[in-house]
Order: structure tokens, then sequence, then C-alpha cells
């Protein structure tokens, strides 16, 4: 039933009247509900098919943002939760939420991880989102992208692992989120060091130092064996930090 009523939903927003579904949607019931569903999901996510309905219900609700983005997402509590999952595991929390939620190499997970930065990224449109997205700290665990690759991982520490392609295009995905975010959020700028991160970053795009990249997603096209994406993404990064004109 809970899938029909996804599938319903999806319909309705992609095929319906805009202005009319952002009115439908546009309540606390609707919302809560909604996080009712995805967060039941969420604590199911042992089998294929409660993933894959997970990642359906998330896609949902950045149609709804896309819609609306003054949508009540905040007054719910959902973003609050989307912040947690979006910074695990690079951000360590006591959340029973997150302390609980295993993230694998599946297909399925590896979605959800680039649904959720996407919709860190629609969320951000919502004017009352700034508070809560420096309080969340995703901005930082974003960040924790931006490092040279092969990453050097210590596979004997019992931690979770993308593995290097997913990795790969996770880094590029966060590339691309920053630059839409950061600029909106320089106090976390600032705070995090993000200058002294970007530049290291950016002499390793520009270096001789050989890589194998896979070039195999939307934002490597092109790019395949050499640094060309990271390079290309990190300018923009730049570029859209330049155009805030922030003198400190």
């Amino acid at each position: 039933l809970l899938f029909r009523t996804i599938e319903l939903l999806w319909n309705l927003i992609e095929n319906g009247d805009d202005e009319q579904v952002a009115d439908q949607l546009n309540s606390r019931v609707t919302m809560g509900l909604l996080k009712e569903a995805f967060l039941g999901q969420v604590t199911q996510s042992h089998s294929q098919y409660h993933r894959q309905l997970r990642n359906d219900i998330l896609v949902v609700l950045s149609l709804i943002m896309n819609a609306n983005p003054n949508a009540p997402v905040v007054e719910t509590g959902f973003a609050k939760q989307l912040f947690l999952l979006a910074s695990c595991p690079e951000l360590r929390s006591n959340s029973p939420l997150v302390k609980n939620f295993k993230l694998t190499t599946s297909q399925e997970d590896f979605e959800f991880k680039k649904l959720l930065i996407n919709t860190v990224v629609i969320l951000n449109r919502n004017p009352m989102m700034g508070e809560l997205m420096s309080s969340s700290r995703v901005l930082l665990a974003l960040l924790s992208y931006i490092e040279p690759l092969p990453r050097k991982t210590d596979h004997q520490i019992n931690t979770f692992h993308w593995n290097e392609s997913q990795y790969e295009d996770l880094q590029l995905h966060a590339l691309a989120a920053l630059s839409i975010l950061l600029p909106h959020s320089l106090s976390e700028y600032f705070e995090y060091g993000v200058s002294t991160r970007l530049l290291l970053f950016y002499e390793w795009t520009i270096s001789q130092d050989e890589y194998k990249s896979e070039g195999n997603s939307f934002f490597a096209k092109g790019g395949r064996n050499t640094k060309r994406s990271q390079l290309r993404y990190t300018v923009r990064l730049f570029r859209s930090l330049v155009s805030t004109k922030d003198e400190r």
C-alpha cells in the first residue's frame, strides 16, 4: 500500500499542476506522514525492497520541495533528520536514528547517499534552513570528501568505506553541492578552514601525480583516467565563493 501511495504521489507531482500540487502538499499533516513513512523504511533498510522504497520517498520529498521550498520540513523535524542522515557516516552522532543505521556499498545505499546530498541542496532554498544547516554540521560532512585520491584508509579499523569508484562519484557530488551551499554559509567557510582544504585539493588536481579516474558518473563526464573533473568542479567552487564578494 505504501509503495502504491508513493508511486501515486510521484505521478501526481510530476504530471499535475505545480501550483495545485504545492498547495495540496503544503501541510504539516502531509509532511509528518511522509516523514513517518520515510523513517520507517530507514529503520527497516535490511532488505532491497525497503531500501528502494526509502529512496523513492526521498525522491518524492525532493519533488515536493522543488515545487514548494517553504513546505514545513523544519516545523515537522523532517529536515533535522535528513541532515543527520546526510552526515552519516562522515560525522559521529549519538542520535538513535543514525547510531544503529548501517550503510553498505549496495547500489540502493549508494543512490541513497547521492539523493541525500541532492536533498540538502534543495532544502537550502528554504529561508528557515540557515541555522539548522549550521548546527547540523552537514557542510563539514561534505567537506570530508575534499581530499586527494586514492584515499589513505586503514582497513584494519572497523569503519565503513565506500569503494573507490563510489567515493570518487560522491566526491564530485560533494564539490557540486558545496559550490551552491558554501556561498550561503560563509561563517562555516571560515570556521572549518575551507580555504586551506581547497587549496591543497586544487594543488593535487593540477599536480603530475598519476590518478586513474573512473569517470563513470554524470559529474565525471569526460574525465576518465584524469583529474579533469575534480579540477573543473574545484574551479567552479572557487568561482562561486568569489562571487559573494566577501572581503574577510
